[in-house]
């Protein structure tokens, strides 16, 4: 009789403690959920509040403007924020068909903002942007030399067309020497405005599957 009290006590000590591992394991799946869930809500609040970046582009018609917008903001965020967070990079294309339409001078172009047959890269437009604001600072600084002295194309060009013609003896948009010279200038200081001023449209996003951050865009001009 004392033996079978002994077993009953321990087959329910047993019974309890098997009912209190089955409560905390019930509790601790609970709290893991809970946090998993926690954790899937914030990751999509993040990838919303991250695709209002570019959302905005996703459109049928923008402007040159907004591509050099748009590849200025996906060069920096894969440069700065891609590789320190573990996050994929941004792909944004741009498939141009339609030039600028202005003359340039013999060793400057550039070709990812011209047609070329194949999609470009924001970093492609990024890199020309950056070369063409060079260059213009650079051929503004040339000099032809008249009458004894040194004129720089870019003072030469904010000449009047009266004050150009007395000091070149060439009438503004000739074709003359200087005047091919100094409109080339005028050229490359016009050509990011000519460009920021074409249209394009959005053709194609596309979004991780896994946490629906946007991984690629395309661009085409109209």
């Amino acid at each position: 009789m004392e033996n079978a009290s002994k077993a009953l006590i321990i087959a329910g000590g047993v019974l309890i403690s098997l009912l209190v591992i089955s409560l905390l394991v019930l509790t601790f799946n609970g709290i893991s959920n809970y946090q998993k869930s926690l954790q899937s809500q914030e990751a999509t609040e993040q990838a919303v509040d991250f695709n209002k970046n570019f959302e905005g582009y996703n459109r049928k018609t923008l402007y040159g403007s907004d591509i050099i917008s748009i590849a200025n903001l996906v060069v920096d965020y894969n440069t700065q924020e891609a590789d320190e967070k573990d996050y994929q990079n941004i792909e944004v294309y741009v498939t141009i068909s339609k030039s600028v339409g202005l003359s340039l001078p013999t060793g400057y172009s550039y070709s990812a903002l011209e047609p070329s047959g194949s999609a470009v890269t924001a970093q492609d437009i990024y890199n020309d942007l950056s070369k063409l604001k060079k260059d213009v600072t650079e051929f503004g600084n040339k000099t032809s030399r008249i009458n004894g002295k040194n004129y720089k194309y870019k003072e030469l060009y904010s000449l009047s067309n009266t004050q150009f013609e007395e000091i070149t003896g060439e009438m503004k948009g000739s074709g003359g020497t200087i005047a091919t010279q100094v409109q080339y200038y005028e050229n490359l200081k016009n050509y990011e405005t000519e460009f920021k001023r074409k249209i394009f449209g959005c053709i194609n996003v596309e979004y991780d599957p896994n946490n629906g951050r946007i991984t690629k865009m395309e661009f085409k001009d109209m």
